[in-house]
């Protein structure tokens, strides 16, 4: 580890066990830091919104940032942890991959898989990003974003294959049939070989936080695969809603309304 980043890491630390505020002169002391030094680094965490001083010349103290992080890491664990048994469950009936993405400024980010038990299957990295509006696990949550998530993404769409959504209106317009009918489809609109399903999960709130997806070729994905197998992807989605405490019905009429 860069020795510089291991000390700002170390500031971090000694603002995060003390009970009270510290100066500038206890920070230095407790990090064993000259002053300039320590005082680089509380600058450093200021700008990042870290650290804040109480009062110009005052002791320094964390701000809630480090919480919040901390806050949607276990968040993330309690989303894994509720996919895991529904995921091995959907993969073993059906012998597709499957995995859980998440939302994060405009793309699909894939934070769980298993993978698919069939000989021909597809692959899915987790940290992969993908453009939220092609692929399924993207539009089954961009579709109950709030609505201006979806005009913002609407107006930079980027053509990937002949199926990519051409303009707004479609996008829009798909978007609304997913909060109908509470699934999403990918028609190979990322990649031609590739296609997808995929229902969005809730939290205890009814938020919609995730989506749960299967990763199939395109040759086993038509219409009539997606009429069996959109149900199991629904089912697989509410039980991993539940698992993180979701209690509603799957799909409320604020969705269906907005």
């Amino acid at each position: 580890m860069d020795d510089s980043f291991a000390k700002g890491l170390r500031v971090l630390e000694i603002l995060a066990s003390a009970e009270e505020p510290l100066s500038l002169t206890q920070v230095a002391e407790r990090s064993r830091l000259i002053k300039s030094h320590a005082h680089k680094f509380l600058r450093t965490l200021m700008n990042q919104h870290y650290v804040e001083q109480i009062h110009r010349r005052g002791p320094y103290r964390l701000t809630f940032k480090l919480w919040e992080l901390g806050a949607s890491t276990l968040s993330r664990a309690d989303l894994i942890s509720a996919a895991r048994r529904p995921m091995q469950e959907i993969t073993a009936k059906t012998g597709e991959t499957s995995t859980i993405a998440v939302y994060d400024g405009g793309d699909a980010v894939y934070v769980y898989k298993l993978d698919g038990t069939r000989e021909i299957r597809t692959s899915t990295d987790v940290g992969r990003r993908r453009p939220a509006y092609c692929v399924a696990a993207g539009k089954a949550i961009l579709a109950f974003l709030p609505h201006a998530v979806a005009e913002d993404i609407a107006t930079r769409i980027k053509r990937h294959t002949e199926r990519t959504k051409r303009n707004k209106a479609e996008l829009l317009d798909e978007l609304a049939n997913i909060r109908k009918r509470g699934y999403a489809v990918n028609w190979g609109e990322w990649v031609d070989t590739v296609r997808g399903l995929a229902a969005p999960i809730r939290n205890v709130e009814g938020d919609v936080i995730a989506a749960l997806n299967l990763s199939i070729p395109a040759e086993r994905l038509d219409k009539k695969a997606v009429t069996k197998l959109a149900p199991m992807v629904m089912d697989c989605a509410l039980q991993i809603s539940r698992g993180l405490g979701f209690s509603g019905m799957p799909f409320g009429l604020r969705d269906s309304a907005r």
